[in-house]
């Protein structure tokens, strides 16, 4: 898939070599569930940050977010799938307005994320990949968020119809084992 979007020019950041190359010790995924806990998140949305900062440069002026560590209670999808529904706590990061108020998308952002559920992991906190972004780049950003890969394609062109101006930069965030088992190459 990498191969092939390189081919017709796409900008393509592979987050694969970073997550192998982080110390083993360091757990990247939440205990019991299949999404990234504080630091592959924060591993994630650096690397992603870095690269929308090199093509855009970062906003300038006064610093337009804050980070707060917290931690949160809910249930793990693993734990879920075998009839475990308790909450087990996990850190987090939460991306606010400098007035303490919850991140919010900014549905004119030039920024697009576009993706799965990793996408959307503590969205409703301020903390999902999209708040991340927006953080470390001081640019607001917005967030399409669908849980089955093979729509996501459709709902971003759907989308883009109706904005007044193309975003500077999509970035799409998807696990490669659900796109591949539902997408053949063109």
């Amino acid at each position: 898939m990498i191969t092939m979007l390189r081919k017709r020019n796409v900008d393509v950041i592979d987050l694969a070599p970073s997550f192998m190359a982080a110390n083993p010790k360091d757990a990247l995924f939440q205990k019991k569930d299949t999404h990234w806990d504080e630091q592959g998140m924060s591993i994630a949305a650096r690397i992603i940050s870095d690269s929308i900062n090199c093509l855009l440069g970062r906003a300038g002026g006064q610093q337009r977010y804050c980070c707060k560590d917290s931690s949160i209670f809910e249930p793990r999808d693993l734990a879920m799938s075998l009839g475990d529904t308790s909450s087990y706590p996990r850190s987090c990061s939460i991306i606010t307005t400098l007035d303490g108020s919850p991140f919010k998308d900014s549905v004119w952002s030039d920024i697009m994320i576009f993706g799965d559920s990793f996408s959307f992991v503590d969205h409703a906190f301020g903390g999902s990949i999209g708040a991340q972004i927006a953080y470390r780049t001081n640019r607001p950003t917005f967030t399409i968020f669908h849980i089955c890969a093979t729509r996501e394609p459709l709902e971003l062109l759907n989308f883009l119809k109706y904005r007044r101006k193309a975003p500077k930069v999509i970035v799409w965030v998807f696990v490669s084992n659900v796109l591949c088992a539902k997408f053949t190459p063109i």
